[in-house]
């Protein structure tokens, strides 16, 4: 607990962890709280062979004269972690 970094927002706190090379795509972590429940989360992760792209559809102005909102159509696409359109 000693090596804890108390975050400015709420009741938690960060710990640095270096992680061996065989680990680095996909961490995972069991956490014990005070009351002795624990804690799971994982995740993985992937070098991107392709850029992620993103294409400005259109902007327009919709509504009424006395609501009127800017809309922006916009696609992104990435084969990791971003779905189609």
């Amino acid at each position: 607990m000693a090596d804890a970094i108390r975050s400015t927002e709420g009741n938690s706190c960060e710990f640095a962890v270096l992680l061996d090379s065989s680990y680095a795509s996909s961490p995972s972590v069991t956490v014990t709280d005070i009351s002795g429940e624990h804690y799971y989360h994982s995740e993985s992760f992937s070098v991107e062979t392709t850029n992620p792209t993103i294409s400005f559809n259109g902007v327009s102005v919709t509504g009424s004269s006395q609501d009127q909102y800017l809309q922006v159509s916009v696609t992104a696409n990435d084969k990791v972690d971003i779905p189609k359109n």
